[in-house]
């Protein structure tokens, strides 16, 4: 006899049909192995082998193998498991009476697949020696992940490769299955380690099994232990830098996920997995040029595996979403041309790609073929009904005005407003010097605690570009608080660096890249203290309301799961009229110090540091610490210049993430501002369409319609969109005063009076208070009473 197939199986009823059906005309016995079933597996196994045996389970894969191969009386032996399917039988007989007699094993090339990823068919490749001599000294080790490879070169034997094709499905299986899978996995790799600690393969399989668990500080740990004990040159080493790697890139450890990755790429250049997870990671750090060089390999890789990556096992994606990643990088690189190339070939492989879909309406949206774009993503809603993105871009198409209109008004922004001129910091002088003497109590203690050698408690974190009329009152502010000082500069002028100086800051030079999380994130890379609090220098710290010390105990004594501190910011906005009125909003200014990028900052413009704390499922608490924010109650020429700057980077925004509600949002306050009022009103509805809004955000952009439909006497409209905003927010100021308004103008005044009576016991209650719908605007009183005497008054 030639070959004999052998299987160790439990409970294996709805597999083990197909597998024992591939092997049945090209096998010359097969050798079933029962571990303990309780279904229809040994009836099944019945059909094609009489050769079947019961094996008493003992959490040891090495001593099932061994058992089943000692019944084997063939002259080769193909290993297979139930999930498993041969391809290629009669090419595997026709290999095997060929080959050498110094030759005894060979490795087959299996592919595993994995459809629990958004519908998409992901593909593991590898080659595992699974042929070899029936010899009496070839025998499997291993409590699990068992190997056959060493006690076959023991023997002097040599490998070689093979044509033969298995396909595996073991991975398709529910959450709640594979989850069972990997715990038991878990168990008996476990006990392998206690036998031998050191063995590198052992550790790296642990690693990988609490990565699939969600377990990644374990996971993290076993793979460092891995990387000790794993020998370079093996074919091992290049698997655990690329599985560390993904695991690193999931926690937002990006700088050693390129580590890693380039590490592995020294090694074989021509694999999938490293150059998967390296685009994936220059795609995230806005690295478009070098994401694409990768993506651009991983193609190449995909169409054309090395040997060497199906030896050290390789993960590749379905070619139409390499071909999705592709494109989108092109079009980040305004290469449209190339990105509508790479769309339709991804199309022309699974003419149901959602993301090839979305990208290709894109594509003619940003050419300006806004009948193309629809006639794409309504062909999309045909296969992917009710799709959540489908649906957001068919909104954004269906807005055909939007985007030429922004860009014209882009075109008369840059020719209408003034530049703002910069102003003589010498009459600061003498003040700050003044200051030096009053800071010295800090610089004092910021040398004790480097002398204790411990973290500061608070670092100011800022980042500041010509700031000298506004910076020396920002530091004045935190003198007494803060440890450590941190500022980027991002390109000053002026005397804003000698200012920094003065107040023993830890300055640092940073190119500014239109985007300001960016540059928050750099400043974060240098804050030590164990807390962090940002502001601009237009803010300051209410200190004489503050009581330092209180603040400062209750950082040191805070809990684990406290990640943020909402403070209370106040801004005056001018108003056209000449009037102003006070913003009141909640942030979290104030957060713990994970360390940069675990802990990082996300937007272009009015960034935000919230997203990432709540991906560590850290909480939030307000406190009555006030920031008086000056930026926004200044001469009209400088809004104009700031209104300019934050209009350019968030059409960036928009363009970049055409789905981000939150960039729409910002987008439209800057419009309406510029008192574009219907361009405004389009990009509010564009955020609110997306779908994704904090709480506080929706009802913020649904009183800004509220309004503007008021404004426009469509009295409806308005209550309509008040009512809306109050469902998120019912304790806000502002839409209850639009509420009411609106209710008076369609002569409910019953209704409007009781509106405007919660309206003004809140603005009592809430003068010195984080708004509890997290934003606000503190209307004067008399508008309130106002409309109050309105509503009492009979007709």
């Amino acid at each position: 006899m030639l070959i004999s197939a052998c299987l160790i199986v439990k409970n294996e009823e709805s597999k083990l049909d197909k597998c024992l059906n591939s092997l049945k005309d090209y096998c010359d016995e097969i050798i079933i192995v029962d571990t303990g079933s309780k279904d229809n597996t040994i009836h099944i196994a019945q059909k094609y082998t009489n050769q079947i045996f019961t094996f008493d389970w003992c959490d040891d894969f090495s001593a099932a193998r061994n058992f089943s191969i000692s019944n084997a009386k063939s002259e080769f032996i193909l290993i297979i498991d139930a999930d498993e399917i041969l391809l290629n039988g009669l090419e595997m007989r026709s290999f095997i009476e060929s080959q050498p007699k110094d030759y005894g094993g060979w490795l087959v090339n299996l592919d595993s697949t994995n459809t629990q990823i958004k519908g998409y068919v992901s593909k593991f490749s590898s080659q595992l020696l699974r042929i070899f001599r029936n010899h009496k000294n070839f025998k499997f080790s291993g409590i699990i992940h068992e190997q056959v490879l060493p006690s076959i070169l023991e023997q002097n034997f040599r490998i070689g490769n093979s044509n033969i094709k298995i396909f595996h499905s073991g991975y398709d299986l529910t959450e709640k299955e594979m989850k069972k899978k990997q715990e038991r996995n878990l168990k008996l790799l476990i006990n392998q380690t206690n036998k031998d600690p050191n063995d590198g393969y052992n550790l790296f399989n642990i690693a990988k099994t609490y990565f699939a668990l969600n377990d990644f500080e374990n996971a993290e740990k076993y793979f460092e232990k891995a990387l000790d004990n794993t020998n370079k040159t093996g074919v091992i080493y290049p698997a655990t830098l690329n599985y560390y790697a993904s695991l690193l890139y999931q926690i937002k450890k990006f700088d050693k996920v390129i580590e890693l990755c380039n590490e592995s790429l020294k090694i074989n250049n021509n694999q999938a997995f490293a150059n998967y997870i390296l685009g994936d990671t220059y795609h995230e750090l806005h690295h478009y040029d070098k994401s694409l060089n990768h993506y651009l390999i991983l193609e190449h890789a995909t169409i054309n595996p090395s040997n060497f990556s199906k030896i050290i096992g390789d993960y590749h994606l379905p070619y139409s979403q390499v071909c999705f990643r592709i494109g989108r990088n092109y079009i980040f690189l305004n290469k449209f041309d190339d990105a509508k190339v790479y769309f339709q070939i991804g199309l022309s492989e699974n003419s149901k790609d959602r993301n090839c879909l979305i990208g290709l309406a894109e594509y003619y949206y940003k050419i300006k073929d806004i009948t193309k774009a629809k006639e794409i993503i309504n062909n999309g809603l045909l296969i992917h009904i009710n799709d959540k993105d489908l649906l957001k871009m068919k909104e954004q198409i269906e807005n055909q005005s939007q985007n030429s209109y922004i860009n014209q008004i882009k075109v008369n922004l840059h020719s209408s407003l003034k530049s703002n001129k910069v102003s003589s910091v010498e009459a600061l002088k003498s003040r700050i010097k003044v200051k030096q003497t009053e800071s010295n109590q800090k610089i004092l203690r910021q040398n004790d605690f480097k002398q204790r050698n411990e973290k500061p408690l608070i670092t100011l974190s800022m980042i500041v570009k010509n700031e000298e009329k506004m910076l020396a009152g920002c530091l004045d502010s935190v003198i007494d608080l803060v440890d450590e000082i941190v500022i980027v500069d991002t390109g000053s002028t002026d005397k804003t660096k000698d200012i920094a100086k003065l107040y023993n800051a830890k300055l640092y030079d940073f190119k500014w890249v239109d985007d300001f999380a960016v540059a928050r994130n750099e400043a974060l890379k240098y804050s030590t203290g164990k807390w962090i609090l940002y502001l601009d220098a237009d803010e300051r710290i209410d200190i004489k309301n503050l009581d330092v010390n209180k603040l400062r105990n209750d950082l040191k004594n805070a809990p684990d799961n406290l990640g943020g501190i909402v403070l209370t910011i106040e801004s005056d906005h001018s108003n056209m009229d000449g009037s102003t009125e006070k913003h009141r909003g909640g942030y979290p200014r104030l957060f713990k110090n994970l360390g940069y990028p675990k802990v990082y900052f996300k937007g272009r413009v009015h960034e935000q540091i919230t997203p990432s704390l709540m991906e560590h499922n850290l909480g939030m608490i307000s406190s009555d610490i006030k920031i008086i924010h000056e930026g926004y109650n200044i001469p009209e020429e400088e809004m104009q210049k700031k209104l300019k700057r934050n209009y350019t980077l968030l059409l960036k925004h928009v363009q970049e993430e055409p789905l981000n509600g939150y960039a729409w949002y910002q987008l439209g306050q800057t419009l309406g501002r510029l008192q574009l009022m219907k361009e405004s009103e389009d990009a509010i509805k564009m955020a609110i369409s997306c779908d994704d809004l904090s709480n506080s955000v929706y009802a913020s952009a649904c009183s800004t319609l509220s309004q503007y439909a008021g404004n426009k006497r469509n009295y409806q409209e308005a209550l309509n969109w008040a009512e809306e905003s109050l469902k998120k927010a019912p304790n806000q100021i502002y839409g209850l005063n639009l509420k009411g308004f609106a209710l008076l103008e369609l002569n409910r005044k019953k209704e409007a009076k009781e509106i405007f009576k919660m309206a003004h016991q809140l603005w009592k209650s809430q003068q010195n208070s984080v708004p509890q719908s997290g934003f606000d605007i503190m209307i004067k009183e008399e508008i309130i009473l106002n409309g109050l005497k309105r509503s009492e008054k009979i007709d």
